[in-house]
């Protein structure tokens, strides 16, 4: 068990099976999140179903990685390691945004009162405005091949976390290695990100909880 600990430190996404006699540490091993606790015997079956289930989660992972998103600082969206290049500024806002809410629906009023923080009136003009910045979003994702990183209900819009290898997720996880990356600034270029920063900020002195 002491060893899983030290490896997890190491290597957070790493896939560990136990196989064990001891029915008692099993409430340890899958607080450690291990992918697999097995008692013997073990049939070869059940112990090649326990591999093909750790393995299938990997490939997840490195699909999602696909498509990487930092927020530590300033943000940006990377695809196969290339940065994102929008072709409006308000348009990149609305994305930061959108992974900010962590894959919680946003209607366009939101979006537009958290980006301009009554700096506007959401009126009929400002409404056409913030259309032409989803479009011009919308076209860039898709110039990219990645437009599935955005679901669309009901006039409603979110971003898709399970699409995205983000910093920002990995910290609520409590991935070591982007908790050690956070050094207090969070999407720094845009205002309304200081109260996630904050929260952060919390969550590492063991006040807050998870979003």
């Amino acid at each position: 068990m002491e060893l899983a600990i030290r490896i997890k430190e190491r290597h957070p996404d790493i896939s560990i099976i136990f196989l064990t006699g001891y029915r008692k540490y099993a409430v340890d091993a899958f607080a450690l999140h291990a992918s697999g606790y097995l008692l013997k015997p073990v049939s070869m079956e059940q112990l090649q179903n326990e591999v093909d289930y750790a393995l299938r989660g990997r490939a997840e992972k490195k699909e999602a990685a696909h498509v990487t998103v930092e927020t530590f600082g300033k943000f940006n969206i990377f695809v196969d390691g290339k940065v994102v290049d929008f072709s409006r500024s308000k348009a990149k806002e609305v994305l930061a945004y959108l992974v900010d809410r962590q894959g919680k629906f946003q209607t366009r009023s939101m979006i537009f009162y958290a980006l301009w923080e009554g700096d506007a009136r959401y009126d009929r003009p400002m409404q056409k405005y913030l259309d032409v910045i989803l479009s011009s979003l919308r076209d860039t994702l898709k110039a990219y091949g990645i437009e599935d990183i955005i679901e669309r209900s009901k006039g409603q819009i979110r971003v898709v976390p399970e699409k995205l290898s983000c910093d920002l997720y990995r910290f609520f996880d409590g991935d070591i290695q982007a908790v050690d990356a956070y050094h207090g600034e969070y999407m720094s270029t845009y205002s309304w990100a200081n109260m996630t920063e904050a929260y952060m900020s919390h969550h590492i002195s063991g006040v807050g909880g998870i979003l």
